[in-house]
């Protein structure tokens, strides 16, 4: 019957719609990150769990009835209650508030009695409990419980029902509260039948106050016929079906404290007894019960699928709220007779409707989260999280004892629990190794993993130097942050603002991405977090000390309420320090310092728990032995009780006998502590000196000891050379077995137990193995290194897009080859101290350099160990030159390849270490490394006066400039300008992040905070603002300047800003408060620049009254005046030490101060204009300017020499500062451009030669081997066509060339100029042979006959003149232009001569009789080009009226017009075989045309301003352009071509279409039609200056790169770019 209502009443179809489309959603939200399982629901996921499909209706209903009375209020001696319903929990068994466990009501046969009440006593603390337990089919049963809790019946009782009879009769129920609630011993008067009471002391009034006690009843007359209870079936089903959504209820379950609910399932009660109560239409009933059936199952479906309960608390709190809103109504009406039932039937409804709006909410939230969790789960993708840092994630060490260090465990108990404000937030425990500190952090993270109280572990990181995720410092916090955002729901979102950049800062990770986020997250949480980092020291390095600085600073700072923070550590030197002087000796416990007695009978108790053994006064010479350290007693127990690998257990006796004979004979009688005890155990290992077997044994635990990381067992045997199984590996096993009281396997890895183990081991002994297995990593390096490790598909795939291959690199490299490939360096450095074996590394390395170098890059970069890449060879390079300089140069050029791959956006793509940074670097660095040889197919690079070393690395294009400065972490600029807006960039990517609006005027100053997360700014609009600068939200707004704000900064430490204004004042602002702290008066004119000194205690200014001014910045007063400057001084800056100050000037230099005597001690000059800005190195050792003079220049700090001097800049450069780590530079300038430099000068790169203006015309020599130009700047200029080279420069013309012209043999060269003559050079000497004089204009245009033996020039004087090539003579001048002549040709037999004129018409003269033949009419404007077809039958001609025009040479006639150009066409020429003709134009573009069809062939892109001349070479292949850029082009003719029509001439070898190309974002080369394709990448120096395609070569003054790309070796055939000699192949092996 209730399957049959059930699939009455589904949700109608708009509703169903909306439920599915909500689970939809739920579904596909399911992969993302789901929070910490809660207590009690690990299965809430399976099949069969409790209210999901699969068993949804299976189980009966087991209905707990409560007796109450009738539906009409009765009077309080009313006789005639009835019975209502209670469903309560069954699975298990909850706790009351006071903690204690509810005992279950247990149901027995008790006949044929009636329902049992029991009353509530007006003046008890809880009520006595009642139940009838009911079943479907079954009369109800009377039972009473006494205060004993024993189950009362009539006058028998009788044992409870065995679990199968229960379920035959349906009998399942728990009374709630039944043995803490029953506190009296009256037992309540039994109802008949007949419900007559027999004796009840309470009222109605006193029975609503509890829906435990008292729920109204439903309507009379159901199931009377058989004297069943009167609950309805549908009601029955609903209950059944809401008590399994297990997430709901625990969601709830926090809401009900102060509401008379006990438990969620009372509220689901409540709100199915009251609709009984008021609804008498059952379908309307059944419907409003499955539309709230329907919404609890979205929420309880999406909190099954990850969802975070927060966001299901509005849900959650509506649904309690309402409960008890309908409570309190129906109590009303009970009592008052004053609420009718239509309008609590209203209210339900009215609920309804607001889950519904409710879970639209929640659907509205999981959208916007969805966003937030999938960047949060990406950000912890590539956040440093280490996987095996929880407490839980090792068994290395033991919780304490029972009944041990109960004094230390109860005292950071209280510490815990201690919520005031006074209690310390962070606790230290330090002792020395094997003390204890961990077993004690341990067991503190097992006692709070679950919530005790209101506190609960929210993170621990235990730190063990065997790991290298462990023992870095970078991976702490990060760790921290992750798990703790598992666990509170609150930090989680909290973390969705953190700036995913900010992990790069370790140094500021407490702050950032800890503390920060924490304190500003709401709401408050009802818990408390514990937060156990453990072992501080074992992390590298000052790791530990510089953690603990971070902590407690930042804790002093920042008062994090909610969070408790346990550290532990050895008594290092410098941890104690900060230790001491941060915290109070309260919150400090001294290991040592425990009594000795103490530490002994814990020590007792832990032997005696271990070995379970009757020791007697053995016991006390032990505890004696170990000294107060657990780790001797627990070395020594693991060392005495080896079994020797039997699998027979030994027995008590054997125990006790095996103890003695060992800790008396052999350990005792040693000297005491763990060295002996270790010197011991290790003597045991290895045996008798000097024999094969302490040979190997002490290889292994050499190797065991200097491990990086653990070891697998069969990867540490093939690591040793150990390569025949089982040989190798049971060697292995062998050893760690018998250290099996210092060593322990681990999922398959090899660790130690204790620290003290690996300091046990003396210097020689480490050093010794370090160099051995840094041989032996080289060796299989050699061995397994290859191309192409893990068959990447594509090099236009990201590695991020190949599929799977995560699993791919951990199949390949998660061995002894990955070992190697990332600790073999590090044991190569760190076993430096060694001779012994050191030559043959040295060998080894030499032939690793050689021939593996560029595939370790490969691997490192597959790892994911881009920066441990770079700084691992910059180590060695460090090591090596300790040792020999036989390495150092290729090391050199293997550190600018990693630095060029790993630090760009290439290292994104692996093959692009390959395809694109080896191909630039074999350009650029001109290595010797052999490298080009393996790999001859990757692209080609040409550079011409570019280099990759120094110089521009990225060029951001913004609205005028006014101020630049680098974040904290130097992964952002932040910059001021014009347009009134703060923008904040990303420094590698270029792109735009954020753009902060609020100033009313232009942006003048920018800082960001030390920590990074706020930024300041200054304005003409007289305001100093600060600024969130990740949620990019103005956060106040300081008044008081009268005036423009110049300059602004932060103080040192974040808590000040200092700021300098028109108004000739210098202001100091608290930069919490937004208040002004004082006004420092004093210069006498605008202040333009202000700087803290690095210990904030000072400020130093400069001003247009020529002076640099130093200020008490605490007390506000003058300390020194600093006068030289003779122009107003524009930036001031201190050195890093606060020793100098540096500041510029109107007078064009820079000056360097003492800081303390305030004497000048150098003055730079070299700018040309004012300088604007100056800066200090990080280190102190290098001074930037940037100036008025469009140069920024680095100088020297100490011998003020200049450095470098960086061009680029187009206009005025306003503001320059260095990178924190001093790598980079970023400038701004009113060029409207931030630029990014290297700041490691690059190699000065020579001047290259070419024209200072616009080239005017361009033409190859007849063997297509020179090209020659003629140039705006009165010169010629012979190139060759191949190298691009300029061969010579010939000077003689007085004004601009205009003309230029190879003679048939090439042996000489024409031009023609502005300077009115025509003159002849010896093409080969460079030398002039003759000056043709008798224009009396410009000369426009030259050219030579077929036969060499004339000239023919035109000119603005309206002639065309023929003359003697040898003779130069005059021979002819042809009249009848009616305007200047802009162009002149000979017919391919010589005997025709075509010009063209600004009087719009062509004309055809006769160049024997010098007659004109012909006049060709068509153009709108000026001719500015003409040219005779090869076989002389067609004319073409280019106009100002953008055309380029066909004429029939015979007729006369135009034969077609080709159009296309968008601007003037001012050059054009027919190809060697008459098929194409080529066009110039003002548009800046080359076009080829066919000549036949006068279709569009090509379109050449690249100049950056008109073209002006055009000219094909002698086999048609190129096209050489001449352009007012002042730059002379060879294009590609053929393959322009090809790739519009798939031409495909005899002679052209390519097999596959030339790409064209375009700049996609990030700077990679990418196809137009395909950006997702990723062709090659570029850095900025080499992109500024890159050719377009097709563009072969530019011969400029101007540098440019050119790239030659091949489809041949790119993508899916990406791997033909490596090409090995067979003996590299050989080597390559594919040893996999």
């Amino acid at each position: 019957m209730a399957e049959q209502k059930r699939s009455q009443s589904q949700p109608s179809s708009a509703r169903g719609r909306k439920r599915d489309k909500l689970l939809d959603f739920f579904h596909i939200k399911s992969h993302s990150r789901s929070p910490a399982p809660s207590v009690g629901s690990e299965g809430s996921s399976h099949p069969g769990t409790p209210g999901t499909p699969q068993t949804r209706g299976r189980k009966r209903n087991k209905i707990f009835l409560w007796s109450s009375f009738g539906s009409h209020p009765p009077s309080p001696t009313s006789e005639s209650p009835s019975s209502t319903v209670l469903q309560t929990q069954h699975e298990q068994v909850p706790e009351n508030q006071e903690g204690q466990v509810r005992a279950p009501f247990q149901a027995a046969d008790v006949g044929s009695y009636g329902p049992v009440v029991f009353a509530a006593q007006p003046n008890t603390l809880s009520p006595t409990a009642v139940g009838q337990v009911m079943d479907n089919d079954s009369q109800g049963h009377a039972i009473t419980t006494g205060t004993s809790g024993q189950v009362l019946g009539g006058e028998n009782q009788q044992e409870v029902q065995d679990p199968a009879q229960m379920e035959a009769t349906g009998i399942n129920a728990i009374l709630a509260d039944a043995a803490s609630s029953l506190n009296t011993e009256t037992v309540s008067p039994v109802l008949d039948n007949d419900h007559h009471q027999a004796g009840l002391s309470t009222s109605a009034a006193d029975k609503v106050l509890d829906p435990v006690e008292y729920i109204a009843p439903a309507t009379p007359g159901q199931n009377e016929s058989n004297g069943e209870s009167t609950m309805s079936q549908v009601r029955k089903v609903f209950l059944e079906g809401w008590k399994g959504l297990h997430q709901v209820t625990e969601l709830i379950e926090p809401l009900l404290e102060g509401t008379p609910f006990k438990t969620p399932l009372v509220v689901f009660n409540t709100i199915s007894k009251i609709a009984e109560t008021n609804i008498d239409n059952q379908d309307k009933m059944q419907q409003l019960f499955q539309d709230m059936k329907d919404y609890l199952e979205m929420v309880n479906e999406a909190l099954m699928q990850g969802m975070r309960k927060n966001r299901g608390h509005g849900f959650a709190k509506f649904l309690v709220d309402q409960t008890l809103k309908l409570y309190n109504m129906q109590s009303q009406n009970i009592i008052k007779q004053v609420i009718a039932t239509a309008t609590i039937s209203q209210h339900l409804q009215d609920m309804v409707a607001g889950l519904d709006k409710e879970s639209q909410k929640i659907q509205t939230r999981l959208q916007f989260y969805a966003q937030t969790d999938s960047r949060m789960d990406k950000m912890f993708r590539e956040w440093p999280v280490a996987k095996n840092a929880a407490y839980n994630a090792s068994v290395r060490h033991d919780i304490c004892t029972p009944e041990t260090r109960m004094e230390i465990l109860s005292r950071l108990g209280d510490w815990i629990s201690d919520s005031s404000s006074d209690s310390p937030s962070i606790f230290w425990i330090r002792g020395m190794a094997g003390m204890g500190k961990s077993t004690i952090a341990k067991t503190i993270c097992e006692k709070y993993s679950s919530r005790v109280g209101d506190c609960q572990l929210g993170a621990s990181f235990f730190c063990s130097r065997q790991s290298a995720e462990l023992r870095s410092q970078q991976n702490v916090i990060p760790t921290i942050v992750y798990q703790l955002g598992k666990r509170s729901d609150t930090f989680w979102d909290t973390l969705a603002r953190v700036d995913e950049d900010a992990v790069n800062d370790v140094k500021r990770h407490v702050s950032r991405i800890l503390f920060e986020p924490w304190s500003k997250k709401t709401p408050k949480e009802s818990s408390r977090w514990l937060i156990v980092i453990d072992a501080l020291d074992e992390l590298d390095g000052s790791g530990g000390s510089q953690l603990v600085e971070q902590l407690l600073k930042g804790i002093s700072k920042t008062k994090m309420d909610g969070m408790k923070i346990l550290l532990t550590s050895r008594p290092d030197p410098t941890i104690t320090k900060i230790c001491n002087e941060e915290l109070s000796n309260g919150a400090i416990c001294k290991l040592e310092d425990v009594e000795k007695t103490e530490v002994a009978g814990d020590i007792a108790r832990y032997i005696q728990q271990k070995l379970a053994l009757p020791l007697d006064d053995l016991l006390a010479k032990f505890v004696n032995k170990c000294d107060g350290l657990f780790i001797y007693a627990a070395t020594v127990i693991r060392e005495v009780l080896n079994d020797q690998g039997s699998t027979v257990e030994l027995s008590n006796e054997e125990k006790l006998t095996e103890l003695k004979k060992h800790l008396l004979e052999d350990i005792l009688s040693k000297d005491s502590g763990i060295n002996a005890l270790y010197t011991i155990i290790v003597d045991r290992v290895l045996g008798l000196k000097n024999s094969e077997r302490y040979k190997n044994h002490r290889k292994v635990l050499g190797a065991i000891i200097c491990a990086k990381e653990p070891f697998r067992v069969d990867d540490l045997a093939r690591l040793l050379g150990e390569k025949i199984p089982p040989t190798g590996e049971t060697l292995v096993l062998r050893v760690v077995k018998a250290l099996h009281a210092t060593v322990y396997i681990r999922e398959g890895h090899i660790y130690t137990y204790h620290k003290s183990f690996h300091d046990f081991f003396e210097k020689e002994f480490v050093e010794l193995y370090e160099t051995l297995l840094a041989k032996q990593c080289l060796d299989v390096m050699l061995h397994s290194l290859h191309f192409n490790m893990c068959n990447l598909p594509s090099s236009y795939l990201l590695d991020s897009e190949v599929p799977d291959l995560q699993y791919t690199v951990e199949d390949k490299f998660g061995n002894e080859k990955g070992y190697a490939v990332c600790h073999g360096f590090s044991h190569m450095i760190q076993g430096s101290g060694s001779e012994s074996g050191k030559e043959e590394v040295l060998r080894l390395l030499r032939e690793f350099e050689q021939e593996k170098i560029l595939f370790w890059i490969e691997a490192m970069n597959l790892l994911h160990k881009r920066q441990d890449c770079w700084q691992q060879i910059k180590d060695v390079q460090q090591w090596i030159l300790k040792e020999t300089d036989n390495h150092m140069q290729t090391l050199s050029e293997t550190e600018k390849l990693v630095k060029l791959f790993t630090q760009t956006p290439t290292s994104l793509s692996t093959p692009h270490l390959y395809i694109s940074s080896l191909a630039i670097e074999l350009e650029t660095t001109r290595s010797s490394a052999g490298w080009g040889k393996m790999f001859r197919n990757i692209p080609k690079v040409k550079c011409r006066g570019v280099s990759n070393h120094g110089g521009v690395m990225l060029k951001i294009k913004a609205a005028g400039i006014l101020t630049v400065a680098f974040s904290p972490d130097g992964s952002k600029i932040v910059s001021g300008s014009h347009d009134e807006t703060v923008r904040i960039w990303d420094a590698v990517a270029g792109q735009q992040l954020a753009q902060l609006d609020g100033h009313t005027s232009g942006v003048t100053s920018v800082a960001f905070s030390p920590d990074g997360s706020k930024i300041v700014s200054g304005s003409y609009d007289e305001t100093v603002r600060i600024w969130d600068a990740v949620a990019g939200q103005q956060l106040a707004k300081l008044d008081g300047h009268t005036d423009v704000v110049n300059s602004v900064a932060f103080s040192p430490d974040g808590s000040k800003i200092v700021s300098g204004s028109h108004d000739e004042t210098v202001c100091i602002w608290d930069a919490v408060a937004g208040q002004q702290l004082a006004q420092l008066d004093g210069h006498t004119y605008v202040v333009t620049s202000v700087a803290f000194s690095p210990d904030g205690s000072k400020i130093v200014s400069g001003s247009y009254d020529q002076t640099v001014r130093i200020w008490d910045a605490i007390a506000g007063q003058e300390l020194a005046q600093l006068d030289g400057h003779t122009s107003e001084v524009t930036s001031v800056a201190c050195s890093p030490d606060g020793s100098k100050i540096v500041s510029g000037s109107y007078d064009r230099t820079v000056r360097i101060w003492d800081a303390v005597a305030g004497q000048q001690l150098a003055q730079l000059d070299g700018h040309t204009d004012v300088v604007d800005s100056v800066a200090f190195s990080p280190d102190g050792s290098k001074i930037l300017s940037g100036s008025y003079d469009r140069t920024v220049r680095i100088w020297d700090a100490v011998a003020g020499q200049q450095l470098a001097k960086l061009d680029g800049h187009t206009s005025g450069v306003t503001s320059v500062a260095f990178s924190p780590d001093g790598s980079k530079i970023v400038s701004g300038s009113d060029d409207e451009t931030v630029r990014i430099w290297d700041a490691v000068a690059g190699q000065q790169l020579a001047q290259l030669d070419g024209h200072a203006s616009w080239v005017n015309s361009v033409a190859f020599s007849p063997d297509g081997s020179k090209i020659v130009s003629g140039s705006h700047d009165e010169t010629v200029c012979i190139w060759d066509a191949v190298a691009g080279q300029q061969l010579a420069q010939l000077d003689g013309h007085t004004y601009v060339v205009t003309s230029v012209a190879f003679s048939p043999d090439g042996s000489k060269i024409v031009s023609g100029s502005y300077d009115q003559t025509v003159r002849i050079w010896d093409a080969i000497a460079g030398q002039e042979l003759a000056q043709l004089d008798g224009h009396t204009s410009e000369v426009t245009s030259v050219a030579c006959s077929p036969d060499g033996s004339k000239i023919v020039s035109g000119s603005y004087d309206r002639t065309v003149r023929i003359w003697d090539a040898v003779a130069g003579q005059q021979l002819a001048k042809l009249d009848g232009h009616t305007s200047g002549v802009t162009s002149v040709a000979f017919s391919p037999d010589g005997s025709k001569i075509v010009s063209g004129s600004d009087h719009e018409t062509v004309r055809i003269w006769d160049a024997v009789a010098g007659q004109q033949l012909a006049q060709l009419d068509g153009h709108a404007s000026w001719v500015n080009s003409v040219a005779f077809s090869p076989d002389g039958s067609k004319i073409v001609s280019g106009s100002d009226d953008e055309t380029v025009r066909i004429w029939d040479a015979v007729a006369g006639q135009q034969v077609a017009q080709l159009d296309g150009h968008a601007s003037l066409v001012t050059s054009v020429a027919f190809s060697p075989d008459g098929s194409k003709i080529a066009s110039g134009s003002s548009d800046e573009t080359v076009r080829i045309w066919d000549a036949v069809a006068g279709t569009q062939l090509a379109l050449f892109h690249g100049h950056t301003s008109g073209v002006t001349s055009v000219a094909f070479s002698p086999d048609g292949s190129k096209i050489v352009s001449g352009s007012y850029d002042e730059t002379v082009r060879i294009w590609d003719a053929v393959a322009g071509q090809q790739l519009a029509q798939s031409y495909n001439p005899s002679g052209y070898t390519q097999n596959h279409p030339p790409i064209q190309w375009h700049v996609g974002p990030q700077q990679w080369l990418c196809l137009p039609s395909f950006p997702s394709e990723h062709l090659m990448w570029m850095p900025p120096p080499l992109m500024s200056s890159l050719l377009p395609p097709f563009c072969l070569l530019s011969l400029s003054r101007h540098p440019c790169t050119s790239v030659s790309l091949d489809k041949s070796f790119l993508g899916p055939n990406w791997t033909k770019c490596y090409t090995p000699s067979a003996g590299d192949v050989k080597m390559d092996g594919q040893n996999s």
